[in-house]
């Protein structure tokens, strides 16, 4: 079984995005997004039909994003500058009535969005870390 018996009974309907969520949970996307998102795919993998995901999440302080696809192109996701309200957003297509300073997120790496900055890393583990420091 993919959850453990607590998020099994914690689960609220049979959507896929409920079940992938919990997953994640499961594969300690807390502690470790790109570790959970590896073990994630690779168990999404093994269905017969391609996977195409785009996953946004926070853990109440960091914004982050995610695309993939296991055949094609992964579905669009893009990180916003700064809004009208100072804010920053990840959408699947650009909010232009917001900003026009929008950066598609490139596939296989997570975007992370906190004070003062974002940052992408790839899924897989390196040592590589790219920044782009956007103002506050």
């Amino acid at each position: 079984a993919y959850l453990p018996d607590a998020l099994y009974r914690a689960r609220r309907g049979t959507t896929d995005s409920k079940a992938i969520f919990l997953t994640l949970l499961a594969n300690g996307i807390e502690n470790d997004p790109e570790a959970a998102l590896g073990m994630t795919i690779e168990k999404l993998g093994q269905a017969s039909e391609p996977v195409k995901l785009t996953l946004v999440w926070s853990d109440g302080r960091k914004l982050f994003g995610y695309r993939y696809a296991s055949k094609g192109n992964a579905p669009t996701l893009y990180a916003s500058g700064s809004l009208n309200h100072g804010g920053r957003a990840l959408a699947s297509e650009p909010l232009d009535s917001l900003t026009t300073d929008w950066t598609a997120v490139p596939e296989n790496k997570v975007y992370t969005i906190e004070p003062g900055h974002m940052r992408r890393k790839r899924k897989a583990p390196s040592s590589e870390r790219v920044r782009v420091t956007l103002p506050v």
